[in-house]
């Protein structure tokens, strides 16, 4: 009873990929229980079905977060859990595009540079994401963004003094006219 609550808990939760590995799991330490057998069978014909397919892959993805390649094989596909998958994969890139808007609010565009670089493809088709994106990448090209990631650069090196100086030419880059 406690693996058929715990099977439940993850299909209401919409832990697809989760789900799959746990029935795969124990199908065989509990066959011969008919509560546990029917109940496998209910979950298989759900998760071997197109759209559970789809769920288990898409989950399967979130988990890694890879949210905009989760998106993509769930943009087909309408149902109940496709929208809350939907929805956690929109919440998870929110979440790191916080996370992102802070490094640059911070001033620390190295970091962003760098985080940027590793998460573009977990993001990947997320046009959000990607307007956000090339608009930090415009940043970086400019010259003081060219001088503010050197800066951080320095800075993360222990070079203080070339951090300063890095910095007070993005400033005065900065206030030059276009």
């Amino acid at each position: 009873r406690g693996t058929l609550a715990t099977w439940d808990g993850m299909e209401k939760a919409g832990e697809w990929h989760k789900l799959r590995k746990e029935v795969d799991l124990h199908r065989d330490r509990f066959r011969g229980v008919a509560i546990v057998d029917e109940r496998t069978a209910a979950l298989e014909s759900v998760l071997t079905s197109d759209d559970g397919r789809l769920l288990v892959e898409a989950d399967r993805l979130l988990a890694e977060g890879s949210c905009g390649p989760a998106l993509k094989v769930l943009a087909a596909a309408d149902s109940e859990s496709v929208r809350m998958l939907k929805s956690r994969a929109t919440a998870a890139m929110e979440e790191v595009v916080r996370s992102l808007e802070a490094l640059d609010k911070e001033g620390r565009w190295q970091s962003l540079k760098e985080a940027l670089s590793k998460i573009r493809p977990k993001l990947s088709g997320i046009q959000v994401f990607e307007d956000q994106a090339r608009a930090w990448e415009a940043s970086f090209a400019t010259p003081a963004g060219r001088a503010l990631i050197n800066s951080e650069k320095l800075l993360v090196q222990g070079d203080l003094g070339g951090a300063a100086k890095a910095l007070a030419s993005a400033e005065d880059r900065a206030a030059e006219p276009l």
